[in-house]
């Protein structure tokens, strides 16, 4: 049985070639992997902007963001670099404000965090020996007051 030729194939086109003009059904794509969303993401990613604040600035919901991140590494890594990268700025300024402001609580809360510096609290506690002989001499005494109050046990039948 011969196959029918079709219109596109009579005109010399390739199947790539069609489905290269099928029209993609759906929404198009909201977000494109361009340099300038990607510089966008960066920038925000550096001032700590979350996902969901950087998802409003580029007009999507956060699950639509959070699912183009994980299915584009290169967002994924520029959202994370620049984090880091925002992380170490400010680090830096907090230590260029704690030293050359001199800033005691700045200095106070940097030696806590990185050099394991703590409060310390001045709790002191006196301790009295006591003779333990007279302790047990007033005990025997109690014991034996409280035996002679005592009434007589009942009697048991059996």
């Amino acid at each position: 049985m011969k196959k029918k030729n079709t219109a596109a194939e009579s005109d010399g086109m390739s199947e790539e070639d069609i489905d290269a003009l099928i029209i993609k059904r759906g929404r198009p794509a909201t977000l494109k992997l361009d340099y300038l969303t990607l510089r966008l993401i960066d920038k925000l990613a550096r001032i700590h902007c979350t996902q969901s604040e950087i998802a409003g600035v580029l007009g999507v919901r956060r699950e639509t963001f959070n699912r183009w991140m994980s299915q584009n590494d290169e967002a994924r890594v520029t959202f994370e670099e620049g984090f880091e990268h925002g992380s170490k700025s400010l680090r830096r300024a907090q230590f260029e404000v704690a030293i050359q402001d001199k800033n005691p609580t700045m200095l106070i809360w940097l030696g806590k965090q990185y050099l394991g510096q703590r409060d310390q609290n001045d709790m002191r506690a006196e301790v009295k020996v006591v003779d333990l002989t007279a302790v047990d001499v007033l005990r025997k005494e109690i014991e034996a007051m409280v035996v002679r109050q005592l009434p007589p046990p009942m009697k048991t039948i059996n």
